[in-house]
């Protein structure tokens, strides 16, 4: 009777013992850990930052304000809407200008360069749609999109500048016109493709784009509708 009585105790005590170990995991799971809550607070900071919560545009391009400052902050200026035109030209359609707006500049091009303003505004309404910002994917710019090492090569400072954007374009043209007595066929496709094509091909080159866009102003030129 003694050694079933002893078993028994025995078991006993070892569900006791599973008992209070089992407390102690409970009471150490509900226990804050020692830093837990800042680890947590990092972590939630960490998540933030990478979000983009705390981002803020341009931060380096900001000037700290004073205390005695007291000047009402700017209003960061809305991106312009980019629509895909004709020739692969990025054009803005916020704050566009009329046309006409540019009538007197060409109209001092065409005096300046004894060129047809019909055709300077043939040309720009072609290349940009009359957008003084537009931007071709191979880097062309301006109303009359003149690429990067031409601008250079003609004084261009600024392309976005309508009055040099212009003068300078319109002076190309006259030089591709004279180098081909005046045909404005090949003056256009040379503007277009670039007078090494029209020299290979003797003649406008086989480019659907550069055919398009010579057959585009010359029928303008001959309905009067540039």
């Amino acid at each position: 009777m003694v050694i079933p009585r002893l078993e028994r105790f025995w078991q006993l005590d070892k569900r006791a013992e599973r008992h209070r170990r089992l407390m102690k995991l409970r009471k150490r799971a509900r226990r804050p850990k020692v830093g837990g809550r800042g680890r947590r607070k990092r972590r939630h900071l960490h998540t933030m930052l990478l979000a983009g919560t705390f981002f803020v545009p341009h931060a380096a391009k900001i000037a700290p304000r004073t205390r005695a400052s007291s000047a009402p902050a700017v209003a960061s200026t809305p991106a312009p809407v980019v629509i895909p035109p004709s020739f692969d030209v990025a054009v803005t359609t916020t704050f566009r200008l009329p046309p006409s707006a540019f009538d007197q500049l060409i109209a001092a091009a065409s005096a300046k360069y004894a060129l047809d303003a019909s055709l300077i505004r043939a040309v720009i309404n072609a290349e940009s749609a009359f957008d003084p910002l537009a931007v071709s994917r191979a880097g062309a710019m301006g109303l009359m999109q003149l690429m990067p090492p031409l601008a250079a090569e003609l004084g261009v400072t600024d392309p976005f500048d309508p009055r040099q954007n212009i003068f300078a374009g319109s002076r190309y043209l006259k030089q591709l016109l004279d180098a081909h007595d005046g045909d404005v066929t090949l003056a256009l496709a040379s503007y277009n493709a670039g007078p090494g094509a029209v020299e290979r091909y003797n003649g406008v080159p086989p480019y659907p784009e550069t055919q398009h866009y010579v057959k585009t102003i010359t029928n303008a030129l001959d309905d009067g509708t540039d």
